[in-house]
């Protein structure tokens, strides 16, 4: 996720999304996928996650408390709150919506765009 940029791919996208992948790494990485994905982005362009997350802490708490049989704590399960500024500070602006108990949907869009 951190290496180069494959030079058989085009050099802009409209859209970037990501599924049930950046749950994986640490925060600080994600930031850094995200921010370098967004350099990838046409004019108007936006990336659009899906993952496991959380709108906030209490949530993330509730959900590995109900499935504590289930719950795989190898995942790096965060807070969308927790994400928010760092993202921000990166220079993207982004919406989130809590889609289920334990999924959530984030849209990013480059400040400057």
């Amino acid at each position: 996720m951190l290496a180069d940029w494959p030079e058989a791919l085009p050099d802009s996208f409209d859209a970037i999304v990501s599924t049930y992948v950046l749950h994986e790494p640490f925060l600080r990485q994600i930031v850094v996928i995200l921010e370098r994905a967004a350099k990838r982005l046409a004019r108007g362009g936006k990336i659009v996650v899906g993952d496991i997350a959380f709108e906030a802490e209490g949530m993330l708490e509730q959900a590995r408390q109900h499935g504590h049989n289930i719950w795989d704590d190898d995942g790096q399960y965060g807070a969308a709150g927790q994400a928010v500024s760092m993202l921000e500070q990166a220079g993207l602006a982004l919406s989130y919506t809590q889609v289920s108990a334990c999924g959530g949907i984030v849209v990013a869009k480059p400040n400057s765009r």
